[in-house]
C-alpha cells in the first residue's frame, strides 16, 4: 500500500473513531433524559442519532469489505478506534436495556389505567333502534405510546 492509500485509510479509520465518539456522547444525554424523564429531549435527538448511526454503520461496512486496506494503519490508531466501537457497543446496549424497562414501566402503566377506566363506566352505545344500550365491546382508547 502506498502512503497515500495508507493516509487515507489512516483518516477513514479516524473518522470512524470520532463518529463513534459522537454517538457515545449522544447516547449520554439519552441516557441522562430516559432517567430525568424528559422525553421531549430524547425526541430532538433521535435525528442527529439516526444521520450518525447510517454515517458509522456505512464507514465499519467500508472497512469490513476491505480489510487488507487498514492492515498497514498504525496500530496504535486500531486499538483506540476498536475500544471507542467496543465502548459505544456497551453504550447502546445499556440504553437499550433502560428503554425496554421504561417501555414496559409505561404499558403497565396505561394497562392500569384502561382497566380502571373500564371499571368504572361500562361502555353505552345506541342501538340501530336509537335506544342506549351496553355496549358488546368497552370502548377502545387511543393512546400516544411514544417516548
Amino acid at each position: 500500500m502506498n502512503d497515500r492509500s495508507s493516509q487515507s485509510a489512516s483518516q477513514r479509520l479516524a473518522d470512524v473513531g470520532v463518529m463513534a465518539g459522537r454517538l457515545i456522547r449522544l447516547l449520554n444525554e439519552e441516557h441522562l433524559a430516559l432517567t430525568a424523564g424528559r422525553t421531549a429531549d430524547i425526541a430532538a435527538l433521535q435525528d442527529e442519532k439516526a444521520m450518525l448511526i447510517a454515517a458509522y454503520d456505512s464507514a465499519v461496512r467500508t472497512i469490513a469489505k476491505n480489510p487488507a486496506a487498514f492492515a498497514e494503519v498504525d496500530p496504535t490508531l486500531r486499538a483506540e478506534v476498536k475500544a471507542v466501537g467496543e465502548a459505544l457497543m456497551a453504550k447502546a446496549a445499556e440504553n437499550a436495556r433502560l428503554l425496554a424497562a421504561q417501555k414496559a414501566v409505561h404499558e403497565r402503566v396505561l394497562a392500569i389505567v384502561t382497566e380502571e377506566l373500564q371499571a368504572q363506566s361500562p361502555s353505552r352505545v345506541y342501538s340501530r333502534h336509537g335506544r342506549l344500550q351496553d355496549a358488546a365491546h368497552p370502548a377502545r382508547v387511543a393512546l400516544d405510546r411514544t417516548l
